[in-house]
Order: C-alpha cells, then structure tokens, then sequence
C-alpha cells in the first residue's frame, strides 16, 4: 500500500452502533534516497455528518438524494432498509458505469 485508501462502509455495532468508514495511510522513514515502510496510521470515521449533508437536498416535491459507494453499498439514503445495502442488484446500472 503506497497510497492512503477508505474502507467501504459498515455498521460498527460494538462501537457506538453507527455507519462508519476506516481512513488508512501508510508511513515510512526516509533514509537517503530510499523509503523504509514502517506502518499504517488508521482513523474511524463516524459518516452520520453525510446523512446531514445529503438529507439536506431537495428534488422537487418527492425525490430525494442518496449516496452509493464505489462498491455499491449505500451510505446514506432516506429508507432506513437501505441503508448498508447492496445496491448493485437493486436498480439495473447503464453499460459502463461502475459502481
């Protein structure tokens, strides 16, 4: 791993029974012009601030917005049912989109 990368989500229930993703960076030593890897610094992200932010948005009298990860598993999305699912097999997707 040589760059940083986010998990996908998931429903953390021994810590706080809440959506979260993991943040990973790795960090290394320099010594001249080599790089030594020495680790990876993590952090939990609680994501209930983008629930906020994407429920905030408005389309027109009944739509609403939601928020789908690159894998597919909806982040945030009004339907509680929803939430953490799998949304590939939901709704057909167009030919070369990825999701």
């Amino acid at each position: 791993m040589n760059h940083a990368l986010w998990s996908e989500p998931y429903f953390d229930e021994g810590g706080g029974q809440v959506i979260m993703a993991t943040y990973s960076v790795p960090f290394n030593k320099i010594a001249g012009d080599q790089r030594f890897f020495q680790g990876i610094v993590t952090a939990d992200v609680f994501l209930s601030w983008l629930k906020e932010i994407v429920s905030a948005v408005k389309i027109f009298q009944s739509g609403y917005a939601f928020l789908i990860s690159q894998n597919g598993v909806f982040i945030t999305i009004p339907a509680k049912r929803w939430s953490c699912a799998k949304a590939c097999s939901a709704w057909p997707r167009p030919e070369g989109i990825r999701v």
